[in-house]
């Protein structure tokens, strides 16, 4: 039956082609396009180098099941309903240098076979996995080796554990930080030197804003004068004060810290267990010179004399102090910069590693020389001020 001209039959609809279109139905077109997406789909595929399943299964296995990631951590498979024998996954083997061009990380360097091999997998979460890809400034290939080598010694440690154990809120009967707590619990290549630089770092946030009103000789207490002639007493007291800070901070790096890092001077006792506790012990007390130097500093930046000759001399201990306590605030930095070299070298082929971390505090010669030069000068003229 046919529909009046001018109107059409209920539930058809016409369509417009322009001049020259094909006479085929939309869903033909529909249908050739999802084949042409699945066709680049695959040669795209073809053109990554993806990890075999017995990569997947063996990175997988090795990280325990678990993120990577050192603040994540998540289990990332269990058990489907679906089925009696189904299991339900959210982990990734990510590759730490992209698979194809364009990817993040990408190496032209590397073969086929080292973007394929165990080395360049690292397993991630399925957010994880996204995010490195999103942020290469922040996830770069180093970060990405870290986490991988420090979770595998995480995992390492924990096998046969009935749990794992959850971070200590305190060592040495002090209350420490959860990055430091975690590092204390967690245990992984070379716990003893991040523990202690994380627990020095804390020490020295305690102390920040004074530190800055050092550096920049900010004062703001009451200032205290003293006399011309008890100048020369007052700065050989602060001359003591500072050997003091040398000798107390060369005796805890000389002896306790080796100990609680489980090194020792003796060959057959090196590589011994850290003793956390011990090592909480050294950054707490290096902590305490490093308040007590900028302590000392402010005081003799509020420290005034009448006899205008002396301004030279008593502006030369707060700056003193700054670079004594700069120097301490330095240190766990240097170590994690150490501790990240020995990371980016190492790898399991690769022979034993050795590091030499150096510490020491040194009051600069010239500090040194310019209090001598300036107590030379003022001791005349104290003589004949009597």
């Amino acid at each position: 039956m046919k529909a009046p001209r001018g109107r059409q039959p209920v539930g058809s609809v016409r369509a417009r082609q322009a001049p020259g279109a094909l006479d085929e139905p939309r869903v033909r077109s529909k249908h050739v396009r999802a084949v042409q997406g699945r066709q680049l789909e695959q040669v795209r595929r073809r053109e990554r180098d993806n990890f075999s399943v017995k990569t997947r299964r063996r990175v997988a296995s090795r990280a325990g099941y678990l993120c990577s990631n050192p603040s994540c951590r998540v289990m990332t498979i269990g058990p489907s309903r679906e089925s009696i024998d189904d299991i339900a996954t959210v982990g990734v083997a990510a590759h730490i240098c992209a698979a194809a061009s364009g990817g993040a990380r990408y190496d032209r360097a590397m073969s086929s076979k080292q973007r394929v091999s165990i080395e360049n997998a690292i397993w991630l979460c399925s957010t994880h996995a996204t995010l490195i890809d999103r942020d290469e400034i922040r996830f770069t290939r180093d970060a990405l080796r870290r986490w991988k080598i420090e979770h595998e010694a995480y995992v390492e440690h924990n096998v046969g554990k009935t749990h794992i154990r959850e971070a200590t809120a305190s060592l040495g009967g002090r209350r420490i930080s959860p990055e430091a707590a975690r590092i204390a619990a967690e245990r992984t290549l070379a716990w003893e030197f991040r523990l202690f630089a994380q627990l020095l770092r804390d020490e020295i946030a305690r102390g920040i804003d004074e530190a800055r009103y050092l550096k920049y000789s900010i004062a703001l207490r009451k200032l205290r004068h003293i006399e011309a002639g008890e100048l020369l007493s007052a700065v050989r007291q602060e001359m003591d004060a500072a050997n003091m800070i040398i000798q107390s901070f060369a005796r805890l790096m000389g002896g306790p810290l080796i100990e609680a890092l489980g090194k020792s001077r003796s060959p057959e006792e090196a590589g011994s267990p850290g003793d956390a506790d011990l090592l909480e012990f050294v950054a707490h007390n290096v902590g305490e010179i490093h308040r007590q130097t900028i302590e000392w500093g402010l005081n003799w930046l509020h420290v005034k004399c009448k006899w205008k000759e002396a301004d030279r001399l008593l502006s030369i201990f707060p700056r003193w102090m700054s670079k004594i306590q700069d120097s301490i605030s330095q240190i766990s930095d240097r170590i994690d910069r150490i501790y990240e070299d020995a990371l980016a070298t190492i790898s399991p082929t690769s022979p034993d590693y050795k590091a030499v971390l150096s510490i020491e505090l040194i009051i600069p010669e010239e500090d040194i020389n310019a209090v001598t030069t300036e107590i030379d000068r003022l001791a005349p003229l104290l003589a004949k001020l009597g």
